[in-house]
Formats: C-alpha cells, sequence, structure tokens
C-alpha cells in the first residue's frame, strides 16, 4: 500500500497536527507527552514541522542520491578517474537509499 499523497502540513497550535490533505496523519501532543517527560509546545511545533519536512523531501533526496550514484557509474569506478573521496560518496548514497526503501 503506498502513503497518503504528498505534501503534507503542519498544524500548529494546542494539538500540533500532520495532516495530508483532509487526513491527520499524526499528532504531537504535549499533555500526553507530559507523562512521560518534560516536553513543550515549542518541542511539539518542532517535531511536527521536521515531520513534515523529512516527508515532503524524501523523494528529491533519494533522486539526488540515485544521480550521484548514476554520474559515478559513467566514469571507470578506479582511482584513476574517480577520486576516493566520490567513490565514498557513492556508497554513502546507495546506503541511504538502502536505508529509506527498507524502512
Amino acid at each position: 500500500m503506498k502513503h497518503t499523497e504528498l505534501p503534507w502540513h503542519v498544524s500548529l497550535g494546542n494539538n500540533n497536527y500532520v495532516w495530508a490533505k483532509d487526513c491527520i496523519i499524526a499528532k504531537c501532543n504535549p499533555e500526553q507527552a507530559e507523562m512521560y517527560r518534560e516536553k513543550s509546545i515549542k518541542e511539539d511545533e518542532a517535531n511536527a514541522a521536521f515531520i513534515v519536512k523529512a516527508v515532503n523531501n524524501h523523494y528529491q533526496l533519494i533522486e539526488t542520491l540515485q544521480n550521484i550514484i548514476a554520474e559515478g557509474e559513467n566514469h571507470s569506478a578506479t582511482s584513476d578517474t574517480m577520486s576516493d573521496a566520490i567513490m565514498e560518496m557513492r556508497r554513502a548514497a546507495a546506503e541511504a537509499i538502502k536505508q529509506a526503501e527498507e524502512s
């Protein structure tokens, strides 16, 4: 099953909701969280905004990482034509994509 269509957005205030169109995806609620630890409304607002930022940028970041990998494949993967740093960036990009797709 596919997730709810992007973009998602935040409605701030005493109840910090993460929305996708007319559907509530998540609620960052300080009243409930205070039972477990001290937490402020500002922290809830930051958490909700962070969720939305990560979700709305996910596919662009994956595409960018895929482009890094593809560009490296256009060159011989030897240290003569590609620096070790670039090879490491390609490896890290591939690992980031794998982690994003597995979760």
